[in-house]
């Protein structure tokens, strides 16, 4: 379960960030939209599995953040099953090196993998092959 409590603040980190860049919907039915217009930017509408992409949205011509494709879940869960997935299918590690990239500051990820020790968090910096110099302290404002 907490795998899923992880994904589900990824997620909100992933949102917050697309917000502040005026973007952050998701698309709904039409008479939902129409219903409660303020419906595609609440939280509670968003995918838990976000695609790592915007794309255009052909109905709205609006940019917008789709789920994951669920040919990536099915392959996860198949090699899970199969016994060749090191990591679960929530792929952590895959979603921390995705904060880091759009510039999540290293203690927000160190605190939603429950690492004691920043060390251990600056382990993923070296996934993006930037250093620690491109990841985003919290004092940077």
């Amino acid at each position: 379960m907490s795998d899923l409590r992880s994904q589900i603040e990824i997620t909100r980190l992933i949102r917050n960030k697309d917000l502040r860049e005026g973007l952050g919907e998701v698309s709904l039915s039409f008479a939902l939209a129409q219903k409660n217009p303020s419906a595609p930017k609440e939280f509670s509408w968003q995918y838990v599995f976000p695609s790592m992409n915007r794309s255009g949205d052909s109905v709205s011509k609006r940019t917008k953040r789709h789920h994951l494709d669920v040919t990536v879940v099915q392959k996860a869960v198949r090699q899970a099953v199969l016994g060749q997935a090191c990591i679960s299918p929530f792929q952590p590690t895959h979603s921390t090196t995705l904060l880091l990239h759009n510039g999540c500051d290293i203690r927000t990820v160190q605190e939603l993998l429950g690492h004691k020790d920043e060390k251990t968090t600056m382990i993923y910096t070296h996934v993006l092959q930037r250093g620690a110099g491109a990841v985003k302290s919290p004092l940077d404002g």
